[in-house]
C-alpha cells in the first residue's frame, strides 16, 4: 500500500467513527453533535481533497493544497482532542472517548505524513 492509499485509509477509518459517533448522539442536541458535525465536514473536505491531490501529477499542484489538507486536518485534531471531551455537560462513555482518541490519533498520523513528503 502506497502512503496515498494509506493516508485515504486512515480518513476513510475517520469517518466510520464519525458515523458510530453520530448513532451514538442521534436525536440530541448537545455541544457534542454540533462539534461531531464540524469533525464530519472537516473529514468530508480532506476525503474530498485528498481524492483530487492523489490524481495530480506535479509536486506544484499538490503543494498548493497543502494549506487546505492542514486546515481540515487541524480541525480534526482540535475538534477530537481527549483533553476537549470534558469540557461537555454529559458524562462521556468509555467508547466514545476511544472513538475520539482514535479520530485524533489517525489526524495525527496523516499529518505526519503529509509534512514528512
Amino acid at each position: 500500500m502506497n502512503e496515498q492509499q494509506e493516508v485515504m485509509k486512515h480518513i476513510e477509518r475517520i469517518r466510520l467513527w464519525i458515523r458510530e459517533l453520530s448513532e451514538i448522539y442521534r436525536g440530541s442536541n448537545d455541544a457534542r453533535l454540533k462539534d461531531l458535525y464540524t469533525i464530519a465536514d472537516a473529514a468530508q473536505n480532506l476525503h474530498r481533497l485528498w481524492g483530487r491531490i492523489s490524481r495530480m501529477e506535479s509536486e506544484e499542484e499538490k503543494i498548493s493544497f497543502s494549506h487546505d489538507v492542514r486546515m481540515h486536518l487541524n480541525t480534526i485534531i482540535g475538534f477530537s482532542h481527549p483533553d476537549t471531551l470534558h469540557l461537555y455537560d454529559e458524562v462521556v462513555s468509555q467508547r466514545e472517548h476511544l472513538y475520539y482518541q482514535d479520530i485524533h490519533t489517525l489526524g495525527k498520523q496523516i499529518l505526519e505524513k503529509i509534512n514528512t513528503t
